[in-house]
């Protein structure tokens, strides 16, 4: 079952915003500086810089020597969560896959053009890993 899109006036416009920053930082390597965060965002700077400065805070993200902003490690608190959830489940599964075919069995999930793993299970006779 999947919801519909949440109107314009449904959403929390700061927490969306962050979230859209996040994805954006996402997107690039050599992160963003204030300024180009804003731009992305078609916000003005000092909402940017505040979002940063909050997500900074949080630990979601980090800033490099040049004082970039980029993902932080606060975003692998999240995910293992649902990365230890999966595993619950589906690890046996990959497990018992990988052991039968003598392969390492991996889990993807699409991810709108694209995949993402989640999950990969080596045979534990493996000869190469």
């Amino acid at each position: 079952m999947t919801e519909e899109p949440a109107r314009a006036g449904e959403i929390a416009q700061t927490l969306d915003r962050g979230l859209r920053l996040l994805e954006i930082l996402a997107e690039v390597d050599q992160g963003l500086s204030p300024t180009e965060a804003a731009a992305r965002l078609g916000v003005h700077r000092s909402i940017a810089a505040r979002l940063l400065a909050t997500l900074l805070h949080r630990g979601f993200v980090r800033r490099n020597r040049e004082g970039r902003y980029l993902l932080g490690m606060g975003l692998f608190t999240l995910a293992r969560q649902v990365s230890q959830n999966l595993m619950v489940v589906a690890g046996p599964l990959l497990t018992e896959i990988a052991e039968r075919l003598d392969a390492t069995a991996v889990m993807h999930v699409a991810d709108g053009d694209g995949a993402v793993t989640l999950a990969s299970v080596e045979p534990k006779r493996a000869s190469f890993h």
